[in-house]
């Protein structure tokens, strides 16, 4: 989630399958970049991590399974799943200069273009020269949102 201060700021809910004392969260990196490690043992759905970062910050999201929003971030997103569900929201104008999003089973929306496409091997792709940003998402099986 994108914020209006110049910090990150890292929440997270357990539900009833886990104990959030075995919920381990690490930040590496200084003002330029930094990664969040999170390690958690649930399953089913348990954990739900919310993060917010200045509304300007480029993003890199590398998770094995789950639902990932980005809502409010101006900037590159970067988004690898391998099964789940990716949803970008803008409120402003989809300024990028470069769309890449693709699933191998699933469905891929991009609603700014009027692009909805679902079954196996499904992508959209977009260059924009004078766009500002760039847009990469994937998935092996799952869902992405482009609104």
């Amino acid at each position: 989630m994108g914020s209006d201060t110049e910090t990150i700021h890292v929440s997270c809910t357990v539900g009833d399958t886990g104990r959030a004392q075995d919920v381990q969260l690490r930040f590496t990196g200084g003002d330029e970049s930094g990664k969040l490690t999170v390690t958690a043992p649930f399953t089913n759905g348990s954990l739900q991590i919310r993060v917010e970062v200045p509304r300007k910050t480029n993003l890199r999201i590398h998770a094995p399974a789950g639902q990932v929003t980005v809502e409010h971030v101006v900037g590159d997103k970067d988004i690898d799943l391998y099964a789940g569900q990716i949803t970008i929201s803008s409120t402003e104008a989809w300024n990028y200069r470069s769309i890449d999003a693709s699933v191998i089973i699933g469905d891929v929306r991009a609603s700014a273009y009027g692009i909805d496409k679902g079954g196996f091997f499904r992508s959209f792709t977009k260059e924009i020269p004078d766009g500002d940003y760039r847009i990469r998402a994937h998935l092996i099986t799952g869902q992405i949102d482009l609104q």
